[in-house]
């Protein structure tokens, strides 16, 4: 959550729902107010329906407050929102009276431009240099990661996580995770976990990773597998004795060793 822009957004005046909506988007935007929910996500954290939640945010884009800087034409995965942290500080000290301290401004990602249909008989050559969202990783190797150390996250949470080790080597995937893992369990992170775990994978793209936080968490896996190794070892052999068969096998081998002792005794007797 980037605090800036939450303690910006309660200070300005608009209908509640659209401000419900802004808040939503600053609670989930980074320190540069660059943030990618998807409009479901949005819809049930505000409590409006998704239609009215599409509504009030293009009415956010009007007003200048809210940006889309990617993937502005929807499909597999969410767009990209920005929250002007600038025009947010002008909208609230319009709106309070107060004049506020200039804040350093912040270079937007470029926008996706928005796809046109072709026309029929015309070859079209071009010299833009937009560059392509950048590939997710893997699908096995998203596949791959242990996220039951992070139950705090939601699907779109993990998303982002997921984004950011774009460029990782996949063998480091789980260790990174661990690390936040570990991180946000001892209250370590200072801030937004989001710019945290940038720098970590950042680290880890150039060679400087070293895992801290993510031994614990190892450790603690390392003991839950061999624990349920136990306990799946002891179900197995409980439903093995339930078996009729074998439980038959079992009552015959005991009554023939009571036939064996009791002939024992009886040539002793003799």
């Amino acid at each position: 959550m980037s605090w800036q822009h939450d303690k910006l957004a309660w200070k300005v005046n608009m209908p509640s729902s659209r401000k419900i909506v802004l808040l939503v988007l600053c609670h989930l935007a980074d320190e540069h107010g660059f943030s990618f929910p998807s409009v479901d996500t949005i819809a049930k954290r505000a409590g409006v329906k998704r239609r009215q939640c599409q509504r009030l945010l293009r009415e956010l884009e009007h007003e200048g407050l809210v940006s889309v800087v990617g993937n502005a034409s929807g499909g597999a995965r969410s767009r990209d929102y920005r929250v002007d942290l600038l025009a947010l500080r002008k909208r609230a000290a319009d709106d309070t009276g107060v004049k506020l301290s200039p804040v350093s401004c912040v270079t937007p990602l470029p926008v996706s431009p928005k796809r046109r249909p072709p026309v029929v008989g015309v070859t079209r050559t071009t010299n833009h240099t937009h560059q392509p969202d950048p590939p997710l990783p893997d699908e096995p190797a998203i596949a791959a990661i242990d996220w039951s150390f992070l139950p705090q996250l939601d699907e779109e949470q993990r998303s982002v996580v997921v984004r950011l080790l774009n460029g990782v080597d996949q063998a480091s995937h789980q260790d990174l995770v661990d690390e936040l893992a570990g991180a946000l369990r001892a209250s370590a992170i200072r801030g937004p976990w989001g710019g945290w775990f940038a720098a970590v994978a950042a680290k880890a793209r150039t060679g400087g990773f070293t895992p801290h936080h993510a031994l614990a968490v190892r450790k603690e896996r390392g003991t839950r597998a061999h624990l349920e190794v136990e306990q799946r070892a002891r179900r197995l052999e409980l439903l093995r004795w339930q078996d009729p068969e074998v439980k038959a096998k079992g009552q015959a081998a005991m009554q023939a060793a009571i036939a064996d002792i009791t002939s024992i005794f009886a040539r002793g007797d003799k």
